[in-house]
């Protein structure tokens, strides 16, 4: 089975977990879990080594959009190192507390989309960023595509790897089980549209202890400026 399909059977397939499918669902465990998200476990603050690699990148005069922003963790530590930032957060309860922890001194001015990756109209942006942010997408290679044609110089992704952190992709098929990690399997997307990039894993430790691997993923747009 070829990863983009793989991708897709997974998402079709997934019955047990409602928010994947279910906007209402997703909000409403977001409501009950934003307040605390940057307080209890959250990643951004132990991935210095991951934003370091990224901000080498950025230039001061970059526009850069942030893919599921969630909190804000992430686009806080980014912020210093560009000129403008959009995020897209499809929930409510998240850009509230982006908002309400974004300091009016960062020197990037900041747009707040309130829409799902898939329906944001036409952007264009220099950098395009996302960290965990696409468990809920129906069609990556889809949205890879999009993102090679959105931005003019780099993507980066950060997908962390293993439970409990993220979940693999699983697909059954008969008898038989097909199981990969999401970000080996945005690695395979990546391979499958021809797009040629870069796959470091960094081992993290978490607020609680915890200790995983978490994927950053990359490539230079102007390399990749033919896709299928």
């Amino acid at each position: 089975m070829r990863a983009s399909a793989m991708w897709i059977a997974n998402w079709e397939a997934c019955e047990l977990n409602s928010r994947t499918k279910q906007d209402e669902k997703e909000e409403a465990y977001w409501q009950s879990h934003a307040p605390m998200y940057d307080v209890r476990n959250p990643l951004a603050p132990f991935a210095i080594p991951i934003i370091e690699q990224i901000t080498y990148h950025l230039h001061s005069t970059d526009h850069l959009l942030e893919i599921g922003a969630g909190t804000g963790g992430f686009t806080r530590l980014l912020a210093p190192y560009v000129r403008r930032i959009t995020v897209i957060e499809p929930s409510e309860a998240m850009r509230i507390q982006l908002q309400n922890n974004w300091q009016e001194e960062h020197s990037a001015s900041l747009d707040v989309l309130a829409c799902k990756w898939e329906e944001a109209g036409n952007i264009s942006c220099d950098v395009i960023f996302a960290a965990n942010a696409f468990y809920r997408m129906r069609d990556m290679k889809e949205c890879i595509i999009r993102m090679n044609e959105t931005a003019c110089k780099s993507v980066f992704l950060i997908q962390s790897i293993g439970k409990p952190y993220a979940s693999p992709i699983i697909v059954k098929r008969g008898a038989s089980t097909e199981q990969m990690e999401r970000a080996h399997l945005i690695s395979h997307i990546l391979d499958e549209i021809g797009i040629v990039h870069e796959f470091i894993s960094y081992p993290i430790v978490r607020k609680d202890g915890g200790k995983h691997e978490v994927a950053l993923i990359s490539w230079n747009v102007e390399l990749n400026d033919s896709t299928e």
